[in-house]
């Protein structure tokens, strides 16, 4: 048995934060052999691959003044250049500001449908979804855009996606600047990563390990959560590890945490039933050649027919992602992928066909990774139950935060500050 002030479960950049901020009088117990969770990186041969596209692009001064003053990371700061592949060629992203790149007749009918839609008298109902896209962009964009690419994010019905994820995730439907894009008269970059950071060194892992350098607390690694009493305030560990708390933070996915609480109340074991979230499946391809993709960071694919979502340029991010005259791509697809080696065949035409690689890069090496939880699905349930839950645990002394732990649709930088938040209430309800 070993007793802490506070228990942090898992070693991502919530529970980070949250570690350095408390200063002390905690531990943290990680299921992995590694710091960083969903934002790590594996180093492979030479190659630094992100678990997934991670990128920074600071809304917050403090989070950037501590990232590279206190805890000394090194950024480069880049302009996106990103694509979405659409009816067999490349469209500047975002796709709704740079109409100009469609032909001249299908720009004019998709603004045409645009205006119908803001038009109308009886709107359908903006808190979902797809109505609220067909509200602002029309049927068009909805139908070949929109909502193919949500589907393959999301998972789920998409039908019943609600629009509480967005915030600013997706650029403001502005009529002037789709009107301006019609005529490539869009001069300045739209959208929340138009410009963004990423580590020079180490891949986007980096961030996670230069925190946990800054700690004067313990990390246990491999130490996978077995069960929790959350009266007795003990959680045990498949090591036979048993760790007696006084508070407890926790950022694996509510659900999770949830299922391990030990006699957990009927009425919120039902209400955990109700969240949803969509798994990813990631294909990294290391090739031995260099500037694939010229200069793209990476490129959205929305049709449905085409497996994977979003393709990203690991080089592009840094040149130190990969060995000398060296790419590498991550395919990122939603939901998971049974028969590999087939759909490696299926991607490889694609990619082709874009003119992204050479039939004579098939010999490249593949590194492929699984994600339980990759999007949760925000549906009308998880506006009832989240809080309720949430308020659960906060009744018994445990914070249930970052991305997964409050189930949410969230960034980096929203991880690092709700750890530092959760720290400070925490001392501030100690004393």
């Amino acid at each position: 048995m070993i007793k802490t002030q506070t228990l942090i479960i898992g070693a991502g950049l919530t529970g980070l934060s949250a570690a350095y901020h408390l200063r002390g009088g905690y531990l943290i117990t990680e299921a992995t052999n590694e710091v960083g969770g969903l934002s790590g990186t594996i180093n492979y041969k030479g190659y630094k691959i992100d678990h997934a596209i991670h990128i920074m692009y600071f809304k917050s001064d403090w989070v950037y003044e501590w990232l590279t003053k206190t805890i000394g990371i090194k950024f480069y700061k880049k302009e996106r250049l990103s694509k979405v592949w659409m009816n067999h060629k490349f469209i500047s992203f975002p796709i709704q500001f740079n109409l100009s790149e469609f032909s001249f007749s299908k720009r004019l009918k998709i603004f045409f449908l645009i205006l119908i839609s803001r038009l109308r008298i009886f709107k359908l109902d903006k808190k979902i979804f797809i109505n609220w896209a067909m509200n602002n962009f029309g049927s068009l964009l909805t139908e070949t855009f929109f909502k193919p690419y949500n589907q393959k994010l999301f998972g789920n019905n998409i039908e019943e996606l609600t629009t509480e994820w967005m915030g600013d995730y997706i650029p403001s439907p502005s009529l002037k600047l789709i009107w301006k894009g019609l005529f490539n008269l869009n001069k300045n970059k739209v959208g929340r990563n138009s410009f963004f950071y990423y580590p020079k060194n180490g891949g986007i892992g980096e961030v996670a390990i230069e925190i946990k350098n800054k700690l004067n607390g313990s990390i246990l690694y491999n130490e996978y959560l077995n069960s929790i009493n959350i009266f007795e305030k003990i959680a045990y560990y498949r090591s036979g590890l048993k760790v007696k708390y006084d508070f407890l933070i926790t950022t694996i996915p509510l659900d999770k945490f949830l299922e391990k609480v030990e006699k957990l109340p009927i009425e919120i074991k039902l209400q955990t039933r109700l969240l949803k979230s969509n798994p990813i499946t990631l294909l990294h391809i290391m090739i031995k050649r260099k500037s694939i993709g010229g200069d793209l960071h990476w490129v959205y694919f929305p049709d449905i027919s085409i497996p994977f979502y979003r393709i990203t340029f690991s080089h592009n991010l840094s040149q130190n992602n990969c060995p000398p005259d060296c790419s590498a791509l991550t395919l990122e697809f939603g939901g998971i992928v049974y028969d590999k080696d087939e759909m490696i065949k299926k991607c490889f035409e694609i990619l082709i066909e874009a003119k992204l690689l050479n039939r004579v890069d098939i010999e490249s090496e593949y590194l492929w990774e699984y994600f339980d939880d990759g999007y949760v699905f925000y549906d009308h349930n998880i506006t009832k139950v989240r809080p309720l839950l949430l308020n659960f645990l906060q009744q018994n002394e445990i914070y249930s935060i970052g991305r997964y732990g409050n189930w949410e649709y969230s960034n980096m930088e929203s991880a690092i500050i709700q750890g530092k938040e959760t720290a400070e209430r925490m001392m501030y309800a100690k004393h």
